[in-house]
Parts: C-alpha cells; structure tokens; sequence
C-alpha cells in the first residue's frame, strides 16, 4: 500500500508544517481530537507576557482576574496528537453599556434595538443615557420581553422621546470572587458569582489556542477541539432557599447529559423537560431543569436543589460538542445579591450507578450567508482544490457556523473528487464533507467548462434553510505566489516590503490573521509587537487566470535570536509498522517536536513518523526556543 500523495512543506521562522498532500497546503488551524482527554488549570502567575511555561497563567488585561473584560491566558492546558493548547479565558460581568441602533413605540411599548447583543433578560433592572429633558423617563425602567439578542422591549416608561444616540445597561454589574487564577490549586475552573439583578451573572469565553502563539488581542493560532465535554458542577442553592437557585447558560451544543435515575426507562407519566416546542421525557434524577433563554440561543440549566449541596452527581449538568474554538459559558442566579459557587470541567464527569442519560439540544438557529458565494475560477483540466473560504462566509447566534457541507445538487459537468483515505472518489448527492476535510485539500474539482453545484452548510445541529450555489469558471492559465517568510524580526522593525508577487503579474493582496502583533497596508508589513505575526498572500485571478494558491507564513517578532527549522520532504512511503527518522532539526541546535495532525493516517515517537494507513498526513514540527532563541 502507497501512500498516495505528495508531501508538500512550509517553512517559517515561527512554524514548520509538512503535509503529505497533493498540492501546497495553507496553514490552518489544527483540529484535535479530545476523545478521553481532559483540561487543567492547575496554573500560577508567571513571570511575563513571554512565559509560556506549563503550569503558568498570566494576566492578559484587566486590574485583577475579577476586573469586568479581564483577560487570562493558560498555558499547556492540555497536549494532544503532540500540540499543545493554550487556553485564553475573558470575563465579562454583563454590564457594559449598549448602543441603541433604533427605537420604535407603538402605545405605552417601547421597543429597542441595539448594536449588540443586550444580555438582558425580562424583569431585568436597566438604565439609560441620551434621553431628550422631555423624553421618556427611562433612567430606571425595567425589561417587559425579550425578542431577540439584540431586541427588547420596555412598557413603564413616561411620554416622549429617546434618541438613538444613547446606551442602556444594567442598572447593576454582576460581582466575581475566589477566580480560579488566585488559586492554582485545582486542574477544575472554579469561579464563585454574585448576581446583581435577577437572572444576572458573569460570561466567561473560553478559547483555545497554539501553545506559544497568544499574546494579546487579535494575536494567537486558534485551535479547533473535537468530541468535548465541558460540564458544570455544584448548580445547588445558594443559600439553601428554593427561591435561591445558581444556574448555567450554554449555546451551540449538540447533547447535554444529566444523571439518569435507578429505573433507566423513560415512561409516558415522566414529567418532560420542553423547551422550543421539543419534549423530551425525563429519564434522569438530576436536580436541574433545562430551558430555553427567552429571545436567545441560550440554553439554561438551572438548580431545582433547595439545599447547598456538597459534590452530588444529581447538581451537574453536561454539555458535549462536536466541534469549537472557542465558547461561552453565562454562570449566575435567578436572584439578585445571592452568591453562588461553581465549577467548570472540560473533561467528562463520573456519573452515578445507571450513567448519564442522553437529550438532544433543540435549542439552535440554523446558519446563514454573509454576503453571496464567491465565483471559483479553475485552471482548464487541472485539478484545484476547493477551500473553505470558497463556499463564503456564513454566521449564526452560536457562532459556530460552519462544522461541515452537504452536497445537494452535483455539476453537470467536470468532476468533483473527495479524498477518501488516499483515494480521490467521486462525490456523490447529498454526501457530507467535514470542514476539518476541506481544511486538509481534501476536496476538488477539475473541467474545462463553466458549471456549478449546490450545497447546504451544517453547524453540527442544523442546516442552512437555504441551499446556495457555487460557480465554477476554467480559465486557460494557472499562477503561483513568491512570498518567502520573513524570517525574525526585531520588536523595533517598523514597516518593511513583503516582496510578495503572483506570476501571472497580477497584484497580490496581503491579509494579516494577528493584528495585535502585525499589520499589512497594500504589500508592507508593520510589527505592532512582539509575537506570532502570521500573513497570508492571496491572488484571486481574472478572465485569463485562475486563482493562486494562498501562501501563508508565520513568523516571529521577537528581541531573542531567531532559529529555523530544516525538516525536508520525505518522499512517498509505504504503510509500515517501521518507523522513519524525520531528520528534522533546527538552527539553534535545539531539539524540534514533531506532531500529527492526521493520527489515523501517521503517528510521531519523538523525531520519528510511522505511516499506519492511506491518506493525508500532515505533521508539524515545531521548536519553542529558550531565553536566547525565539520560536522557530
């Protein structure tokens, strides 16, 4: 058995990926599997911005961790397939002031829309600026309904006239203590909230990154985390009243896991837990009910347990997602000034005797285009590989948009190919392809006359309600992109040249994925600061040219010496249980690490790869350097 394909390697001052692939491929998030793994923050402070040494967090922004938009990063949280994750955790206390986008009334209702997401709730306390001296008297005015994230309605408020220049926030912030960075003491993220206003409490986004790469704002290599459980402990009382209850909000997961009770059926006296028209019988003994947030995507979990109880399983709820980058996690109470203690874990917890019984979240919004489908042009007869960016760019409420593509109608002509475990096959109708496929060229089409296909994209729960179509147009020429990596560049560096060029003439378009660290003005890059600037060239081609292979290259921005790495193609290799020297090494004499991104198809031992299937593999090799070297 062949491994047939071609391995292709990029080289940069920062990252060094080979991918055995068919064409050139751009660098893109690495995918990781989180099947049996689990993430610690068993962290304390380090020394600067610039350690990323495991065990460590360090204070991005904010006073204090309990600072409303503080922002912590986690270093080595977790390693799998050989890469390892840092994890970037930003609090928001849910009281920054909104901008209104518009207001209508109708009678004493009042309806207002602002330009983002309001977080509010009904009964909620709110307050508001930019009011006319005989508008309506909305200093302090309270929440009638809620439509939808970014809509609300308002019914007590005088005659009058409020001008769309103002803001609304809640009239009080949520409170946060005991933050799990203070600690260090637990791999759990252990947080304690103090609602300000009813059903209040704090947000925290959790987002994974390339360990090495975060270092601010707009900074980072995101990874993307498949087959997580992320579960919320000691949802109790807060003061072992009923009235008291500590609650969890989560959106854009497929399933949520509750306790299941000694009988193990589900009969048809259960009582059921509803939420958007969706009954799904109770089959579990948890002290949790489950409801939709009104006007959201949110889901809530929230305590039926009078008591403050002490670590039962009956108090967790779990959540299990196929796929993210990065989420948010609402924990509050449905009381104001009541505290409330809570534990989060990304890792599946021990259920009881009978297990954890399975329900399905109803509680999604399909995705939906921005913008149209951009035209594919192709070279005539040669096989291109479709990417990501060529189906469009979609959102929803989740902002988990795009998990995979449903092939609902094929070209009438040309052939459009999926590789399949080594072998280019012809796609069929309605065949599924993952994104995380798409990501790794595993998709393709070759013709030499103007058609087209349909598809339909699915955030891992719905798919778009419409189908959309992508054009293919051959053109009689192909070109390639010269952009050689910059190599290390000092934090004093300024602005210099990309010498990025096309080969058909045409003018390349520079793009920079990390802003915080590096910008790009036409073909310049300017350093920001120190850090991972990555910059990817693109050339979109015309009537005569069909679009260049984007080229994507990191590289470090740093006051240490640079390194780079030497790790050339292996060549074509046969399956074997006989491992193969990398022979990968770098410049400063340290020694690189090497990770699959495509484990069922090779694996890595130190500097040493074995092929145990057909297919792609790609691998990553990678060195962090020391106080003298920067990262390779």
């Amino acid at each position: 058995m062949k491994l047939k394909s071609l391995w292709s390697v990029v080289l940069t001052a920062a990252l060094s990926v080979a991918s055995l692939t068919f064409v050139a491929a751009p660098a893109t998030a690495a995918t990781l599997d989180m099947t049996g793994q689990s993430i610690a923050f068993t962290h304390t402070k380090g020394s600067s911005v610039s350690d990323f040494s495991a065990g460590k967090y360090w204070p991005i922004a904010g006073a204090t961790e309990t600072t409303d938009g503080s922002i912590d990063r986690y270093n080595k949280v977790a390693t799998v397939s050989g890469v390892s994750i840092d994890a970037v955790v930003t609090m928001s206390l849910n009281c920054a002031a909104r901008n209104i986008q518009s207001i209508t009334a109708s009678g004493g209702t009042l309806t207002i829309t602002t330009t983002t997401a309001h977080g509010f709730v009904p009964n909620q306390t709110i307050t508001t600026t930019g009011n006319t001296p005989a508008g309506y008297n909305l200093t302090a005015v309270t929440v009638a309904s809620v439509v939808s994230s970014t809509v609300f309605t308002v019914t007590n408020a005088a005659t009058g006239t409020l001008t769309t220049a103002g803001t609304v926030k809640s009239s009080a912030c949520a409170t946060v203590g005991n933050y799990d960075a203070a600690t260090g003491t637990s791999p759990d993220f252990d947080v304690d909230v103090t609602a300000g206003v009813n059903y209040q409490g704090a947000t925290f986004n959790f987002a994974f990154y390339e360990s090495g790469t975060y270092t601010g704002l707009n900074t980072g290599t995101p990874v993307v985390l498949k087959n997580v459980t992320v579960n919320v402990a000691d949802l109790d009382s807060g003061s072992s009243s009923a009235t008291d209850e500590q609650f969890a909000e989560f959106s854009g997961f497929q399933s949520y896991l509750l306790n299941k009770r000694a009988t193990g059926t589900c009969t048809g006296g259960d009582t059921s837990i509803v939420y958007n028209a969706v009954s799904n019988p109770r089959c579990d003994d948890a002290k949790i009910n489950v409801a939709a947030v009104p006007g959201t995507n949110l889901t809530r979990f929230v305590s039926t347990d009078a008591s403050q109880s002490a670590n039962i399983i009956q108090d967790v709820a779990a959540v299990k997602y196929d796929s993210f980058s990065s989420i948010d996690i609402k924990l509050g109470n449905i009381l104001n000034s009541k505290l409330g203690k809570y534990i989060i874990q990304f890792a599946a917890p021990t259920w009881g005797t009978y297990g954890a019984q399975s329900y399905t979240n109803a509680n999604n919004t399909p995705p939906q285009i921005t913008g149209t489908v951009p035209t594919l042009s192709v070279a005539s007869n040669v096989a291109t590989v479709i990417r990501k960016s060529d189906f469009g760019t979609y959102y929803d409420f989740d902002n988990n948009p795009f998990y995979s593509v449903k092939i609902t109608s094929l070209p009438a002509s040309g052939s459009l190919q999926y590789n399949n475990a080594g072998v280019w096959t012809a796609v069929t109708l309605n065949q599924v392809i993952l994104v995380s496929d798409i990501d790794l060229n595993k998709l393709r089409f070759t013709g030499a006359s103007s058609t087209s296909f349909t598809f339909k994209v699915n955030d891992s729960l719905d798919y778009s309600t419409s189908a959309y179509t992508l054009n293919v147009v051959p053109v009689a020429n192909t070109q390639t992109i010269t952009f050689a990596n910059p190599g290390t560049k000092a934090p004093g560096a300024g602005t210099f040249a990309s010498n990025a060029t096309a080969s058909s003439s045409l003018t390349v378009s520079l793009s920079s994925s990390t802003t915080g660290v590096c910008t790009v003005s036409g073909l310049n890059i300017t350093v920001v600061t120190s850090g991972s600037c990555t910059i990817t060239a693109t050339q979109a081609g015309d009537a005569t040219y069909a679009a260049a292979t984007p080229v994507t290259q990191t590289f470090t921005i740093s006051s240490l010496t640079g390194q780079t790495i030497t790790f050339a193609n292996p060549g074509q290799k046969t399956k074997s249980a006989v491992a193969f020297a990398s022979g990968a090494t770098s410049s400063s004499g340290l020694t690189v690490t090497l990770a699959s991104l495509t484990t069922s198809v090779c694996t890595v031992s130190g500097l040493n790869i074995t092929a145990v299937s057909e297919g792609t593999c790609d691998i990553k090799a990678t060195q962090d350097g020391n106080g003298t070297y920067a990262p390779a």
